[in-house]
């Protein structure tokens, strides 16, 4: 599963990297908790995309 995940991340990236929102949205879809996200982030080579703004939900913290 996790090299699936990771193929799929990878697709979504537009060079190498994905916004909040994308990976939130990502983890809703399929059924993954927002903690878990962050090694398969990093399995992918994937990196968060800087919006410069503080998060409202604070849901940034679980991929930095």
């Amino acid at each position: 599963m996790v090299n699936d995940t990771t193929v799929t991340l990878q697709e979504m990236a537009k060079d190498g990297i994905l916004s909040c929102v994308q990976i939130v949205k990502f983890a809703r879809n399929n059924d993954i908790e927002l903690h878990q996200m962050k090694p398969l982030l990093q399995a992918a080579g994937i990196h968060l995309k800087d919006c410069g703004q503080t998060c409202v939900s604070y849901r940034c913290q679980y991929f930095k």
